[in-house]
């Protein structure tokens, strides 16, 4: 009998090690049993889920004006807007459109950023149709994203703002700069390394900061980005070169975390060079909306 069950073991093991799995019954919410396999050094494979909420693909901006808002509630589908009278917008400008719903059955953060195609008197038309019908009080303002500015004096400031009652995770940031001068590790774009840098940052709700990083050239860019963050443009025939990176701070392979901004949070690109030589200079955060 003894040996009957050293043989029986015997094979239970064997067939354990073939199978490379325990199997162990669990039961879902809906009382549902569940199969899960746990490997013999106590792990488990998993399926992550990417979030479904609203995405998140903004560029940094500053503000140039800030409008008293929409004279007309606008027709989804439409291209054109109806604004209050004294807008100042001018064809070209770009242009944000926010709201924040938090009264309705499915409430949401709303926002529209075209560029004006033209202007008549009050009636803007865009380069993209009006996503949702925007209620009056809106917020509606014109910005500059180009950041080929001069900071060396007074530096210069370029943001996104979280304006909604959602928090926002950012988990990717990319720039991209173009220049007429060839670029390579030792420039910032095309022009001689920074003296002081580009400074990106966070400003919490309570005015105080969290620098993340400053950067003086292409390479210490790369090193933030890792080696396929960084891509140079050759220079095509419009003259034009360019160098983009990717920043990812979110996943076990990057930094492992997002950056969260709560309501009146802000993330901030803060210019204390002269980059009035570079052609472009721009950049954007994407990830999403927690709800």
């Amino acid at each position: 009998m003894k040996k009957l069950f050293i043989i029986l073991g015997f094979i239970f093991l064997l067939a354990f090690n073939l199978w490379g799995a325990s199997s162990v019954k669990l039961q879902d919410t809906d009382g549902r049993p569940r199969g899960i396999k746990i490997k013999n050094d106590g792990s488990q494979d998993v399926n992550v889920q990417d979030q479904t909420t609203r995405v998140i693909a903004l560029r940094f901006s500053k503000i140039d004006n800030l409008t008293d808002g929409l004279a007309e509630i606008p027709t989804v589908g439409a291209y054109t807007i109806v604004m209050k009278a004294g807008h100042s917008i001018a064809p070209g400008d770009h242009i944000s459109v926010i709201y924040d719903d938090t009264t309705s059955e499915d409430p949401h953060p709303h926002y529209f950023t075209p560029d004006v195609v033209s202007v008549a008197t009050n009636t803007l038309t865009l380069d993209e149709p009006v996503p949702y019908a925007f209620p009056l009080d809106s917020i509606v303002y014109s910005s500059l994203q180009n950041m080929n500015v001069d900071g060396s004096s007074t530096p210069q400031i370029y943001q996104l703002t979280n304006a909604f009652s959602a928090a926002a995770d950012l988990t990717q940031l990319v720039i991209h700069i173009t220049d007429a001068t060839a670029m390579d590790d030792g420039t910032f774009g095309g022009i001689a390394a920074l003296t002081r840098g580009m400074v990106f940052r966070k400003k919490f709700a309570d005015n105080h900061y969290e620098n993340i990083f400053n950067v003086k050239t292409n390479g210490e860019l790369g090193i933030l980005s890792g080696p396929n963050g960084k891509v140079y443009d050759t220079k095509a025939p419009s003259g034009i070169y360019g160098i983009t990176i990717k920043i990812s701070f979110a996943g076990q392979s990057e930094y492992g975390v997002a950056v969260r901004l709560l309501t009146g949070e802000s993330i901030q690109m803060l210019i204390q060079d002269d980059l009035t030589d570079l052609t472009k200079v721009s950049a954007m955060a994407q990830g999403h909306f927690t709800d």
